[in-house]
């Protein structure tokens, strides 16, 4: 079955306690029943975010890393960058040779 992915509006809709996502690593997380250690408010005021700065900066346990496979929702959606005509990214450089 493949993975569900999330639009940035999606995940928009669940910043509050009563519906919390949050991303780490491009991943998705619903943590609105999860009994964070440090308590859940530090849970909740990243909802609806990318939380990966947050996660990172405290450091976690190898538990935790594999506890978060049960709380994945699926992957954030990502758009490609906008292309020139070219299909060259815009602000690019690119060699010329004649």
């Amino acid at each position: 079955q493949p993975e569900w992915t999330v639009s940035a509006e999606e995940l928009a809709r669940h910043a509050t306690s009563e519906s919390c996502w949050i991303v780490i690593h491009g991943g998705v997380y619903d943590v609105t029943t999860f009994h964070h250690p440090g308590g859940n408010d530090r849970l909740f005021e990243k909802g609806g975010s990318d939380a990966t700065s947050a996660f990172e900066a405290i450091g976690h346990s190898d538990h935790a890393h594999n506890h978060m496979q049960a709380l994945r929702v699926g992957q954030m959606a990502f758009h490609p960058p906008v292309s020139g005509s070219a299909g060259i990214p815009l602000g690019a450089t690119t060699a010329l040779h004649s």
